[in-house]
């Protein structure tokens, strides 16, 4: 009996220490903004030409990236400092700056599968949802996943820090969580394919049975009837934290 439950409490204790990880990540980040943590096989990097020329790839060692300006061997980036700039191999007036990916720049970068909230709405609703470092916050509308980032970031650098967002379109919720484990953030994410507004009959709605009883800090509805989800993010919410919509 006992081996039984260590082996069933063996996944709980894996997604607790990943989550871990990514918190301390956050919190690195933030104790060393001087570090210049450098490029690495499998990164997920920002490719930045200028304004309006903001892209990015997955470094893989033999494969290169390529504008209508010049190629970019993945070889010269690995192992380089984020914040360089590199030159095409054979175009030397072509250059691109590689960076670390961050909500802001993300929302430049990423393939978009929906409307994103912008940098600046992003800011304003952090603000007003009263994030801060450990806080569990649910979303539902996932979208493209912009968002996530920028709420993921506020409540990193606590034990307990974590995003559980909800989106209806089973494709976009699949993509939006293979986004947050290439960019690090998967093991404080959760993503859950959910009609939270409970529409489709015979489907799951809501989210207490996810996130818990009273259990988040604030809730984020960007759903065209958010009116709708507003019961169910009652029985979430804890008394006198807030709710954005």
């Amino acid at each position: 009996a006992a081996a039984a439950a260590a082996a069933a409490a063996a996944p709980a204790a894996a997604a607790a220490a990943a989550a871990q990880a990514c918190a301390m990540d956050f919190a690195k980040r933030l104790a060393e903004p001087d570090a210049a943590p450098v490029v690495k096989e499998g990164d997920v990097v920002v490719m930045y030409g200028g304004p309006g020329n903001i892209d990015h790839c997955v470094i893989k060692r033999g494969a290169q990236y390529s504008t209508r300006h010049g190629s970019f061997k993945h070889n010269d980036m690995i192992g380089v400092p984020y914040g360089s700039q590199i030159r095409s191999h054979h175009n030397e007036s072509a250059w691109q700056w590689i960076v670390e990916p961050s909500p802001e720049l993300w929302a430049h970068a990423l393939n978009t599968r929906t409307q994103i909230v912008d940098e600046m709405d992003a800011s304003i609703i952090v603000m007003h949802l009263d994030l801060f470092p450990g806080a569990v916050v649910v979303e539902s509308g996932t979208g493209s996943g912009n968002m996530t980032m920028a709420m993921a970031r506020a409540v990193g650098g606590g034990e307990r820090g974590h995003v559980y967002t909800f989106e209806f379109n089973e494709g976009r919720a699949a993509k939006a969580a293979e986004d947050f484990q290439r960019l690090g953030v998967g093991g404080m994410v959760t993503v859950t394919h959910r009609d939270v507004c409970g529409k489709r009959e015979g489907e799951p709605k809501g989210f207490a049975d996810v996130v818990g009883s009273h259990a988040a800090d604030a809730v984020f509805l960007d759903l065209p009837e958010p009116w709708l989800a507003l019961e169910a993010a009652a029985e979430v919410l804890r008394p006198g934290r807030n709710l954005c919509s």
